[in-house]
Parts: C-alpha cells; structure tokens; sequence
C-alpha cells in the first residue's frame, strides 16, 4: 500500500512539474512573441520615417532644381489676336458683330433665306456663312472690298481737292500796270487773254483804276492799254483780247465793262 501511495505521489509530483514546465515554455514563447512584435514594429517605424525623410529630400532637390530662374532682361511677350475675335477686315472664320450681321442679311437679301438656313444673320461668321461665300465666289478671309460689293456700298471716291484759284485780279491788275508802263506788249497782251469774262474785266479794271497811276491819272483797262500802245497791229490784237471778254465796241466806244 505504501509502494502504491509512493508511487502515485510521484505520478502527482511528475504531472505538476510538467503542467509548470509547459505553463513556463508558454509564458517563455509568449514573451519571446511579444519582443519581437516589438521590436518588429519599432523597426518599421523607422523604416517608414526614413522613407518619408527621404521622399521629403527627394522633393526638395527636385523643387530646387526645377525653380524657375528669371531672365535678366526678359523680352515682351507680344501675343498675336486671337482670330475670329470682333470684325475687322480682312473678316475671317468666327469673326463676330455687326459688320457680320449686316453681311449675312445682304446674303439672305440676295440669295434667299435658304443660303443661311440653319443659322440666319447671326452675327458669327461660322462654317455655315463661310460655305454660302464660298458658293458664290468668295473668299475667306473676306476682304472689304468684297465685303462692300455683297452689301452694296459704294466705294467711297477721294474728293478732288478744290481747282487752284487761276484767276486773281489784284495780281492781274498790278501785273499789267508793271508791263503797261514798261511798254511791254507781248506780256500785256498775254494777262489781257487770262481775263475770260466781263466780270473779270470789271474786277481787273476796278483794281487798277483805284490803286495806280498811269501816267499821273487814273485810267479804266481799256483806256490804259489802248494808250500805252499806238501802232495798229498792237491796237487791233488789244482789241481782239476784249472782244474775247465779251466787250462790246461800237466804233467809238467800248461797253458792259469800261468805257474808253
């Protein structure tokens, strides 16, 4: 009995020490577990915060290396317009306005509603006007003389300027008073031909009775010419010039415009 009882004591101590021995290799392994988890993670932990440093580093040398760097005399950008922008000739595809406006309402005018079917006078020269164009004969761009031709406007013809005034009697009358005295004919005789008319004459002659002397007197044209020169073919060639004016001449004295 007591052989028994040892030896069951000894099965009770063997099983105790083997339930401790496990209870101690779990505990062991739980604790080695949890070290390494530990230190598992402090690991990536690291690990990550080295990779974030090094993409931080990574976009600071990229920011510094593509800054821009400012010319030190930078040039004026000039940028060309934009076509179709507004309306001004030479009109081209998507121009837009009233020049527009009334170039489509001429076409419709012209052609019939039906050349502009789907968009009428819009304003926007789009594929629809340029197509209509295009089908009677023009180009686009458009230019203006075009664009006046399908509207109707005339062309605006330059204004002459104004005929030189050819005719100034108190030159004329102080020209003649000059060659009358100086007894030159062919020069008298050249400035009686640029008087044209009666009026003239009366202006010329007015001139020079009020401001000159011939002779310390006062004389009309008439007068002043047919005494200064006396030979026949000088008087009848004088004579001729103021019939030429429209003078009349009775035989002893001349009319309308002077009396000699």
């Amino acid at each position: 009995m007591e052989a028994n009882a040892t030896i069951n004591n000894n099965q009770v101590d063997t099983t105790k020490k083997s339930k401790t021995k496990k209870v101690v290799l779990f505990g062991l392994g739980t604790l080695a577990l949890g070290t390494l988890a530990f230190f598992g993670f402090k690991h990536f932990t690291k690990t990550k915060n080295n990779n974030n440093d090094e993409i931080d580093q990574t976009t600071d040398d990229v920011d510094n290396k593509t800054s821009i760097q400012t010319p030190v005399n930078p040039k004026p950008h000039t940028s060309l317009p934009s076509p179709g922008i507004g309306d001004t000739f030479p009109l081209r595809l998507r121009a837009k306005g009233d020049k527009v406006r009334l170039l489509q309402q001429a076409l419709i005018r012209t052609y019939g509603a039906g050349i502009l079917k789907n968009h009428g006078a819009d304003g926007d020269l789009g594929t629809e006007t340029q197509s209509a164009l295009r089908s009677k004969g023009y180009g686009v761009p458009l230019s203006e003389a075009d664009y006046n031709k399908i509207i109707g406007k005339k062309e605006e013809t330059q204004t002459p300027p104004p005929p030189l005034v050819t005719f100034d009697p108190v030159a004329i009358a102080k020209a003649l008073y000059t060659t009358i005295v100086a007894k030159d004919f062919s020069t008298t005789l050249t400035l009686l031909k640029a008087i044209k008319s009666t009026t003239d004459y009366s202006l010329v002659s007015e001139q020079l009775k009020n401001n000159y002397r011939i002779d310390t007197v006062r004389k009309t044209l008439v007068n002043a010419a047919l005494t200064a020169f006396t030979e026949s073919s000088q008087k009848a060639k004088i004579q001729e010039a103021f019939k030429n004016m429209g003078l009349k001449y009775d035989g002893t004295k001349w009319s309308l415009s002077g009396w000699y």
